[in-house]
């Protein structure tokens, strides 16, 4: 998984989806280049939806409050696999939805397996 930093600096303005506080908190950042001790500006959205101002050090740390501290929020993914008892001329091949890899299914298919992770972790 990236950094906190790498994902600050790839990261779009404005957005939510990218980072969050330690507590689970989504964050939208505002700005990330400010001349400052605290340089990051974002929103952090409250779990009753109100919208709170805060500021962050260029390493996604806040001041003195663990819970506040910028994580990268991790992107679940998962695909479909068509699985062949004897099948040694096919590669693996990830399909978005079942319904795809139903339709892609070949005769001899055994199952049809899900498997799923965090983007950038091994399977």
């Amino acid at each position: 998984m990236k950094s906190i930093v790498e994902v600050i600096k790839e990261m779009p303005l404005d957005e939510y989806g990218y980072v969050q506080t330690q507590a689970g908190k989504p964050v939208k950042l505002l700005h990330k280049n400010i001349q400052s001790a605290f340089p990051i500006i974002g929103i952090v959205k409250e779990k009753d939806g109100v919208e709170r101002s805060r500021s962050w050090q260029a390493d996604g740390n806040s001041s003195g409050n663990e819970d506040s501290d910028l994580v990268p929020v991790s992107k679940k993914i998962s695909a479909w696999v068509n699985v062949y008892e004897e099948y040694p001329r096919h590669s693996f091949i990830f399909h978005s939805t079942k319904q795809k890899a139903d339709h892609a299914a070949t005769p001899g298919r055994i199952a049809c397996i899900e498997i799923s992770g965090e983007e950038g972790e091994g399977l």
